[in-house]
This record gives structure tokens, C-alpha cells and sequence, in this order.
């Protein structure tokens, strides 16, 4: 994949991630452990896991490979919108936008898993900056989940709902 950025995050499985070409370091966000991020450049290889993310530069490329007989389930945090999906039978690729958003830089990615008891409601962001993206962990409770505007969640059923919540804070304030 060569593009402006692309920002991954492993959500079931592992993958390996083989670096081409990279004019900077491919960030590597773990998880866990002791080193909550490592740095990848040109021509070496790493594995991530569940919770791992990867941010490949622009003009990076990088090749994604599951090597394990279990499918792997990636989230495209952030994928240009002239670059066509990544397609591999190993890798389901899901989507929590589901569409296009004009980003510029630079930008903050919060991702939550959240359990909502039933009748319970995230409020949404009264942010300018800020725009909220929620899909339901289980794809068929989508109907249980009533996501209204600005990103606010409902669970309209009698069982807890799990969902990922994806933020996007435009001009962030950078570390």
C-alpha cells in the first residue's frame, strides 16, 4: 500500500507487516507491554496482534499478511480516499465511517470498545473538531443501536450492546 497514511488497527487475529519503502519509520502502537510503541523501517518485518495498531507514512509501503490459518479483522482507521481497499482472502477489513470524511492534519484517532446497559445512551460531542463514528462489536445488532447525530448511541434493547466508538479530533494539538 502506497498512499498519503494509512492507519491500522488489528481487531481479531495477527498479522505481519513487511516494510518496503518508507521515507519515515512505520509506527508500531501496541497494546500492552513494555514498549507501547516501536518504530519499523525499510525492508525489516514485525508481527502485531489483537489491540496492535500501524501507522504507515505517506509515501510508505507496506505489505499486511496473515500467516496464521485463523482470519485476522483489521480496522481502516484512516485509508485515502483514491486508494482502493486493501484485498487479501486471510483479512477482513471493516470500516467504522463508511464513507468518505476530508481530513487534514493533524489529527488525534480514539478508539473505545464501550458496553452500554439497556436503555443506556452516549451523548454526543458538541465539539467542532471532533467527529464520533460507532458501529455495534456484533454486526447484527446494528437495528439495537440507535446512533443518532454528532455521534450519540442509544441501546434500544433489554441486552447489554458492546460497540467501538471511533473519534476523530481534527487540529490536534500534537505531543
Amino acid at each position: 500500500m502506497r498512499s498519503p497514511l494509512h492507519a491500522l488497527l488489528v481487531a481479531e487475529g495477527a498479522l505481519t507487516v513487511r516494510v518496503f519503502d518508507a521515507p519515515q519509520p512505520v509506527r508500531v502502537i501496541r497494546s500492552g507491554g513494555a514498549d507501547a510503541e516501536e518504530t519499523l523501517t525499510s525492508g525489516k518485518s514485525i508481527t502485531i496482534a489483537a489491540g496492535d495498531s500501524i501507522v504507515v507514512p505517506e509515501h510508505g509501503t507496506a505489505d499486511l499478511m496473515n500467516t496464521a490459518t485463523e482470519l485476522a479483522v483489521v480496522f481502516l482507521l484512516v485509508i485515502p480516499s483514491t486508494v482502493a481497499p486493501l484485498v487479501n482472502t486471510g483479512i477482513t477489513l471493516e470500516s467504522l465511517v463508511g464513507g468518505v470524511l476530508p481530513v487534514s492534519a493533524s489529527l488525534a484517532l480514539t478508539l473505545e470498545q464501550t458496553t452500554l446497559a439497556p436503555g443506556a445512551s452516549l451523548p454526543d460531542i458538541d465539539a467542532p473538531t471532533t467527529e464520533r463514528f460507532i458501529a455495534p462489536v456484533d454486526p447484527d445488532r446494528m437495528m439495537d443501536a440507535r446512533i443518532g447525530s454528532h455521534g450519540s448511541l442509544r441501546n434500544a434493547r433489554v441486552e447489554p450492546l458492546r460497540a467501538y466508538v471511533l473519534a476523530i479530533t481534527f487540529d490536534a494539538a500534537l505531543p
